[in-house]
């Protein structure tokens, strides 16, 4: 199961996935993604094209740059760093 609450898809859910660019993190975004969910990954300038096309938003790695959009509108929060 991928971060799921009662059971139900993750449709619609805001994800955050902070290391979006290593192996980890790019499968829990294509996961994330298949699930329906909206994502959202933090990563170095040079991920975002390729998260862009795995399905996700991409944020910079210094949360001043991503906290203030962010905060408070997430569902579901992953660190994979």
């Amino acid at each position: 199961k991928l971060a799921k609450k009662d059971g139900l898809p993750l449709t619609n859910a805001n994800v955050l996935i902070t290391g979006g660019s290593g192996p980890v993190g790019q499968a829990l975004v294509e996961l994330a993604a298949r699930e329906g969910a909206k994502v959202y990954a933090t990563a170095h300038k040079m991920h975002e094209e390729h998260l862009t096309k795995l399905g996700a938003k991409w944020f910079s790695v210094k949360p001043k740059k991503w906290l203030p959009h962010l905060e408070g509108k997430m569902d579901v929060v992953i660190d994979s760093l």
